[in-house]
């Protein structure tokens, strides 16, 4: 029997009807899997697989001997795979080049489909704003999107919206002139780690993220040495996802629960944190907020955007 699905296996690529590739990766796998499978059971997958092949790419193919595979396995050794792979899981810091920072990240199927569930909504392209108002396309390339969003998630995970964090908020201790801090233009701040962060950045994560800022005068004077912003409560947030629905953008429909709650009037500039002095934007579209110093009115009915 074993000989009979090889031979036919030989024709159909002897006739070019199969490639050598797809071949070459039932063969793998048979060999692979024979000390561990049911003799009958696998030569009824290689079977199937031999007759089906010419309806099969490469990566269909792949895909399929990756699930028989897993069904051949004994549970033990399938768990003792899976428990190789975590430990093989790691990010490392590959390091800086032109101010850039480089990471490297190796991960087993679940930690790949956590990922990737996760990112790709996060991923899709959202509308732009040009300068004189009008909608535009997406200008980030899909790599772009894919880090942005992982910038997203990390955020999320460390200060969630519903006020069920799991682990306790970050806190950015910025040190800054108190003329760039007001004005949100000149000079830049200073981060705890060295990082040499703009005024508009630092204002715009002030909204959604602890920072303390000290402030200095002249020469170093510390003029206030600030106490973390007040967020806004988990009973406001669920206001805003009624109220909003999305992110109040025009044009964007990110949901509520991938939105950061935005102070209108800055919290620098005396801005309460109210459902008044509140909107719900998506990261990317909080950035664009700041940069362009747009402004907005709010009523109970929702968010306009002065674009």
């Amino acid at each position: 029997m074993r000989e009979q699905r090889w031979s036919v296996l030989g024709d159909k690529v002897a006739a070019g009807s199969t490639s050598v590739e797809h071949a070459a990766a039932i063969i793998r796998f048979e060999r692979d899997v024979a000390s561990i499978a049911d003799p009958d059971h696998l030569a009824g997958i290689i079977e199937a697989m031999v007759d089906n092949l010419e309806a099969l790419s490469v990566k269909e193919l792949a895909r399929l001997i990756a699930h028989a595979r897993a069904t051949l396995k004994p549970p033990a050794a399938l768990d003792d795979e899976d428990a190789r792979r975590r430990l093989g899981r790691a990010f490392t810091k590959v390091g800086k080049s032109a101010g850039m920072t480089e990471y490297r990240l190796r991960l087993d199927p679940e930690g790949a489909a956590i990922i990737d569930a996760a990112i790709d909504p996060l991923a899709r392209p959202r509308p732009d704003l040009a300068w004189d108002g009008a909608q535009k396309d997406d200008p980030r390339t899909y790599a772009t999107r894919c880090a942005d969003a992982l910038l997203e998630l990390v955020g999320r995970a460390v200060g969630s919206p519903d006020g069920v964090a799991r682990t306790e908020r970050t806190r950015l201790v910025v040190t800054m002139s108190a003329a760039a801090l007001l004005d949100g233009i000149r000079g830049a701040g200073k981060a705890d780690n060295d990082e040499i962060l703009s005024p508009g950045t630092i204002r715009r994560l002030a909204c959604d993220a602890g920072v303390i800022p000290v402030v200095l005068g002249g020469p170093s004077e510390v003029l206030d040495v600030g106490r973390e912003q007040r967020f806004f409560t988990p009973a406001q947030r669920r206001a805003l996802t009624i109220r909003d629905t999305t992110c109040t953008f025009p044009g964007c429909t990110m949901p509520p629960q991938w939105c950061e709650a935005h102070h209108v009037t800055h919290w620098v500039d005396g801005g309460p944190s109210d459902l008044g002095n509140a909107a719900l934007l998506c990261g990317r579209h909080h950035t664009v907020v700041h940069v362009r110093g747009l402004t907005a009115t709010v009523t109970g009915r929702g968010v306009t955007w002065h674009v």
